[in-house]
């Protein structure tokens, strides 16, 4: 299900991968929620892994 979200347009979740060098080297998840206290979105940051090399 999770994977499914990041591939549709009306859903809020997204995922980053980076990649230098042919090497997968960090992936992110994020998603974008209501806020109490401002107007628009908010970002949240929902995972973030990178390889030890990379940090």
């Amino acid at each position: 299900m999770t994977w499914s979200r990041f591939f549709d347009a009306f859903e809020p979740m997204h995922a980053l991968v980076v990649e230098a060098d042919g090497q997968r080297l960090g992936l992110a998840h994020y998603l974008f929620q209501r806020s109490t206290m401002r107007i628009e979105p908010s970002c949240y940051l929902q995972d973030l892994f990178t390889v030890a090399a990379a940090r």
